[in-house]
This record gives C-alpha cells, structure tokens and sequence, in this order.
C-alpha cells in the first residue's frame, strides 16, 4: 500500500510539472513583444507622443502614453495590429499608420517575437519649434543644396578658364 501511494504522488509531480511547463511554454509561443522608441537623431528623448495599438482580428486596443516617457513596450499575442498616432507634440507632422503582424517576418525569412519602432518624425521634420530639435531631413537638405551649389560653382569655373 506504502508502494502504490508513492509511485500515485510521484505521477502526480510528474503531472503538475509536465502541465505547468506545457501551459508556460504554450503562452510564450503566443507573446510578442512591441517597443515604441520616441528619440530625436541624437537619441535624446520627444516627449508629447500618444499611440493606440489595435488588434485588427479582435478588435481589442493599448494605448501608448509617451507623453512623460521616450519609450513603453507592449506584450502582444500573436496577430495583426495596426498602429495610429493619437496625439503628437505642436511642430511635428502626423505620422501615417502602421500594419504590423506577430511573429514578424523578417527579411531574410526567419520570424522574432521582439519589434523595436522608432518614430518617424526623427526623420520626417526638420525642427521642433519648442524645442529645437533638428531632424535628419533637415541635414540632408542641406546637404543636397550644398553639393548642387558646389557643383555649380566648379562648372562656372570650368567654363571661365
């Protein structure tokens, strides 16, 4: 009798581990996870910024607050969300929304759990009225207007001599 309780409390561990350790490893399967970086080009925070992260196939929505923050992660079950600004600081232009699955795909074929998006208003203006902030289209501008004048400048001096 001694036997047979022993060997009842040993599959019962057996039972109760082998299900827990199933049950975690299911639910990390279905986690994903999603971090949304507001930074300038110098990796110096934009606070101001609201996001929501609707789960199309659900219907079910998070909200991002980085209005005190540069950054917040989300866990996302696997599916298909899109992401809208909701609000953004005076002197930034509106971002357009975002699609984006989980897993996702990346491109080389292989799938992460893990996406980092970073805002794109790091490139998509030029200076932030209140703070200053330069963007990297603003370098680029001038960084084209300033080839061109070279440019112009050396075909000039070509044709003089």
């Amino acid at each position: 009798m001694n036997k047979k309780i022993r060997v009842f409390l040993l599959l019962a561990v057996l039972f109760v581990f082998s299900f827990s350790f199933f049950s975690s490893t299911f639910a990390k399967e279905n986690e994903n996870k999603l971090t949304i970086i507001s930074e300038n080009a110098q990796r110096k925070a934009i606070l101001g910024f609201k996001y929501q992260v609707k789960n199309i196939d659900t219907n079910e929505v998070e909200i991002i607050d980085l209005t005190k923050k540069s950054q917040e992660e989300l866990i996302l079950k696997n599916g298909n969300y899109l992401i809208s600004q909701t609000q953004r600081p005076k002197g930034f232009k509106e971002e357009k929304d975002v699609r984006i699955s989980f897993p996702y795909k990346l491109e080389d074929g292989t799938y992460t759990r893990e996406v980092k998006v970073f805002t794109k208003h790091i490139i998509a203006n030029t200076t932030n009225p209140e703070t200053g902030d330069r963007g990297i289209a603003l370098f680029g501008a001038m960084a084209i207007i300033s080839t061109i004048g070279l440019g112009v400048i050396l075909i000039r001096n070509k044709f003089k001599a």
